[in-house]
């Protein structure tokens, strides 16, 4: 290759040694490169040529998005702003049943739809008539109930369902309980009850992490109750994220993806992350001396308070770069006044050298006089924003609980906060 060009390899699962993981073919693929970049988190969670038997040749890093999907499904299990509802869906208990029980220890509410609730209701005692059911997963759901029961979790099923004959455009449908779905009737979708109810919940939370649809929302007469969730999740003022597959392609068909703060892009490597499995493909970046997630590397910043016009700020930069382009293994970041930033992060493109901020409001619109929201440092390009100063910890305005806002609130703007402690 020239420089600027790129090469696509054919997809690597033809090949019956990437799914083996074989190490000589781990090795013809890592002679191709002098670096590899882990950015799919989508297949993180399986152990392939491609995703771990490459790392054992080449330096290995993860990407941006590996990254950030690593920090907002984190962020779900170490410190989510609560109340924590979780929605589940989809066709089948069987994929989902260990999220359900790590979330009973996790959540503070669990909304259960989709053809996965069948195997719920059944446990119940209720007849779902020709509606799909794992009825060998029953067992497990009535076990799960029972846990639910002794949890503070609660745990929702839907209360009434919108059932038709067969599953197809244009038949006729109709909504009823859950106690009276008759033997030849299917319940494709949740009923406006149950979405009532789950909008009620989700109107309150903190944090919403949804995976799977409500109903076989494909088909038209069976997507209301996902698009009503959806809709609610994506009106919500929480941190909301989208588990991948179904979920996604829901949230696009109607519209609404734009309006969450995150879209998984992989949704069984979202799920076994969330139930606490190690990630193959993540585990080998560690291993390898790769940087996963951000802050993983040495950090040095630094900042100057009421100094420096934009004219010195130029200046500035243009001495200090030279100095530190081959400090390679560490972040480094300076933070000026508000009014250098954009000179700052002009100056400092395509370079090692990242500009922060000195402190933000937490919210985008409302500040206190002469603040800066997390939005406007974004516009301006800033990567990096300091929380905490001693000094601003003398106001009542900058408590812990404020700080945790702000932190909070440059994470889903991307900004990296850096949390002062002195």
């Amino acid at each position: 290759l020239h420089p600027g060009e790129i090469m696509l390899l054919e997809n690597t699962r033809f090949h019956a040694e990437e799914t083996s993981d074989d190490r000589v073919f781990a090795k013809q693929l890592a002679d191709l490169a002098e670096v590899y970049v882990n950015d799919a988190f989508g297949t993180a969670h399986r152990a392939h040529a491609s995703t771990e038997g490459i790392t054992h040749y080449l330096p290995s890093l993860a990407g941006l998005l590996m990254i950030r999907e690593l920090e907002i499904l984190a962020r779900l299990l170490r410190d989510p702003a609560r109340p924590l509802v979780v929605v589940l869906g989809g066709s089948k208990v069987s994929e989902k049943i260990s999220l359900i029980q790590r979330m009973l220890s996790l959540a503070d509410t669990v909304l259960i739809g989709g053809a996965m609730a069948n195997a719920f209701l059944v446990a119940q005692g209720y007849d779902v008539g020709d509606s799909k059911c794992e009825s060998e997963q029953v067992d497990v759901a009535a076990e799960v109930l029972a846990a639910a029961a002794k949890a503070r979790c609660e745990l929702l099923l839907p209360t009434d369902v919108v059932v038709a004959e067969k599953a197809a455009r244009g038949v006729e449908t109709d909504v009823v309980e859950v106690d009276a779905i008759k033997p030849h009737q299917m319940a494709l979708d949740i009923g406006p009850a149950t979405v009532r109810e789950f909008v009620n919940h989700l109107r309150n939370a903190g944090t919403i992490y949804w995976n799977g649809p409500m109903g076989l929302f494909e088909i038209e007469g069976f997507g209301a109750g996902t698009q009503a969730v959806g809709e609610a999740i994506a009106s919500s003022a929480s941190v909301t994220v989208a588990g991948g597959g179904d979920t996604v392609a829901a949230t696009r068909k109607f519209g609404i993806e734009a309006r969450f703060t995150h879209l998984s892009t992989g949704g069984g490597a979202s799920m076994e992350f969330l139930e606490g499995r190690s990630l193959p493909g993540v585990e080998a970046l560690m291993e390898r001396g790769g940087t996963v997630a951000a802050g993983r590397r040495p950090l040095v910043a630094g900042n100057w308070k009421m100094y420096k016009t934009r004219p010195e700020t130029m200046q500035y930069l243009r001495e200090f770069i030279p100095l530190v382009r081959s400090a390679g293994e560490r972040d480094i970041v300076v933070c000026p006044p508000f009014v250098s930033l954009e000179t700052a992060v002009a100056e400092s493109l395509r370079t090692n050298v990242g500009i922060g901020a000195q402190t933000m409001a937490a919210g985008d619109e409302g500040a206190y006089t002469g603040e800066i929201s997390p939005e406007m440092l974004r516009e301006l390009g800033v990567q990096f924003v300091i929380l905490g100063h001693s000094e601003r910890r003398d106001f009542p305005y900058d408590t812990d609980r404020m700080l945790a806002h702000k932190v909070r609130a440059a994470l889903n703007k991307g900004i990296r906060p850096i949390l002062c402690v002195g």
